[in-house]
């Protein structure tokens, strides 16, 4: 094999993992955006199309969408026993960055969760 091939090799293996990483970054900045989106519209006065209509709830849409995208080229490669499980890190990026930007509590309990998640995210990345 030569070393253009195996180069070509070794970056279509990482491609994916990469392509994995940044569908779930995007899932979370979704996530993210449609709560700042939520916030917008919590007036009780303020008609509920006001949320759909901020640039926060278009900026989530987008970032789902194309994690969306992203998602279908990372399972033409990797299988959903392996894929779906890395995709738990949500569960665990989305509080703490909700705590962070908002305060937003993050008892002893959940911190705990969080930990098992990680565990179980470890166990799984160990059959790739």
């Amino acid at each position: 094999m030569c070393d253009t091939e195996a180069a070509r090799l070794f970056l279509a293996y990482w491609l994916v993992y990469i392509e994995l990483a940044v569908a779930i970054l995007l899932n979370v900045a979704g996530q993210l955006l449609f709560k700042r989106a939520a916030m917008a519209g919590a007036d009780p006065n303020s008609p509920v199309h006001r949320s759909y209509l901020s640039p926060w709830f278009i900026g989530g849409a987008g970032c789902l969408g194309t994690s969306m995208l992203l998602w279908v080229l990372v399972l033409k490669v990797l299988p959903l026993s392996l894929a779906h499980p890395m995709t738990g890190v949500v569960f665990i990026l989305v509080p703490i960055a909700s705590h962070w930007i908002w305060r937003e509590p993050l008892p002893r309990l959940r911190i705990w969760g969080i930990l098992v998640i990680v565990t179980g995210i470890a166990l799984v990345a160990r059959t790739a």
